[in-house]
């Protein structure tokens, strides 16, 4: 995994064979296939290994953070930080989050425990978990659901994430503060998670 990671960063991800994989770990092709069927089998081995890191990262934010939306703004903080301290990691699962979603469902059933990553399913409840947390302290509303605004709150991030490593330079030619990008959706979703007066007066 360690090999196919350097070849993904070389070569990029669709351009890399398991030939090229193959000779960065000094193994014959034959070697890799007794482990990993196919490169997307692969790239599942590394989501998860991503995933365990992601894992403890939100762990960590959310255990430094007191209130509950303190601890969401942490965890969104150590996602951006993850994306940049580990590009390729990020990458590679970006990949398989676009990745055909009949192949996906394939590997995912033969390769992951019920066809999902525990890992990535621990960190959205760590990020659920905040949210809750931050409704029963009164710095989060009440009337959000937990667990849907923990997909959306990692899908937001994904998103602006992608657009800042992918297309900076293009934005920033129009006009637009890639640097300050994420800090504004930081103060968005802040704002939208803000108690409602309804809820202080409870």
């Amino acid at each position: 995994m360690d090999a196919a990671l350097e070849v993904f960063a070389e070569k990029g991800l669709k351009n890399a064979t398991m030939d090229d994989v193959a000779e960065k770990a000094e193994v014959s092709k034959g070697t890799i296939y007794l482990y990993f069927k196919s490169k997307e089998h692969l790239f599942f081995a590394i989501d998860q290994r991503a995933g365990l890191i992601l894992r403890d990262r939100f762990a960590e934010a959310a255990r430094t953070a007191k209130t509950g939306l303190e601890k969401i703004k942490h965890i969104g903080r150590a996602y951006y930080r993850f994306c940049f301290d580990y590009p390729n990691y990020f990458k590679a699962m970006s990949y398989i989050e676009n990745m055909d979603p009949e192949t996906y469902r394939s590997i995912a059933e033969e390769m992951l425990p019920g066809g999902i990553n525990e890992y990535k399913k621990s960190s959205l409840q760590i990020l659920t978990n905040a949210i809750e947390t931050g409704q029963q302290d009164g710095s989060v509303r009440k009337d959000v659901d937990p667990w849907q605004t923990s997909i959306l709150l990692w899908s937001t991030s994904n998103g602006v994430i992608e657009m800042i490593k992918n297309r900076g330079e293009y934005y920033k030619v129009l006009g637009l503060p890639m640097d300050t990008l994420y800090q504004a959706k930081e103060q968005m979703v802040e704002r939208g998670l803000a108690p409602l007066k309804d809820d202080s007066e409870t």
